[in-house]
């Protein structure tokens, strides 16, 4: 989990920093109008006060109204001095391993259980990687190169 501190590292529009969901999925129509999308957090907070840089200003409707929502939402945040930093909630000891980690995402109810993440060792990697996109169904086939306009 990331902790924000001076936000020098975390992107304004896409980093999920506030909300669950990234500020780019959560208000469309404002990231739409911003000529600056890979600022960082930081670069958009100067003397207590939120930067915009808009093609044109927002206006009525939608736009207005996701506005007001965002802006109620920075109001509340204060950056620290500390800078941006990951951190392991994963008990016991909060200490990372990367078998946790595996645990924790095989076991997590995001991840369907038919998703192929054992690797064979007898069998040689680019077999591995075949049946992985298999069973992911990302093979470049006609069915799904025409539905990516490919074909």
């Amino acid at each position: 989990m990331i902790k924000y501190g001076n936000g020098s590292h975390s992107l304004f529009w896409h980093d999920p920093w506030i909300f669950d969901i990234s500020l780019a999925t959560r208000f469309p129509r404002l990231y739409s109008l911003d000529q600056n999308r890979t600022s960082s957090v930081a670069s958009r907070f100067s003397n207590g006060s939120w930067l915009w840089f808009w093609r044109r200003p927002p206006r009525g409707g939608v736009e207005d109204s996701e506005f007001t929502e965002l802006c109620e939402a920075l109001h509340s945040v204060s950056l620290s001095a500390v800078s941006d930093h990951w951190t392991w909630d994963n008990p016991p000891d909060n200490t990372f391993t990367v078998a946790q980690a595996r645990r924790l995402i095989e076991n997590s109810n995001s991840v369907s259980t038919s998703t192929f993440s054992m690797w064979c060792k007898t069998v040689p990697i680019k077999i591995n990687i075949f049946i992985w996109r298999l069973n992911l169904d990302l093979l470049p086939t006609i069915p799904n190169l025409e539905h990516r306009d490919i074909f």
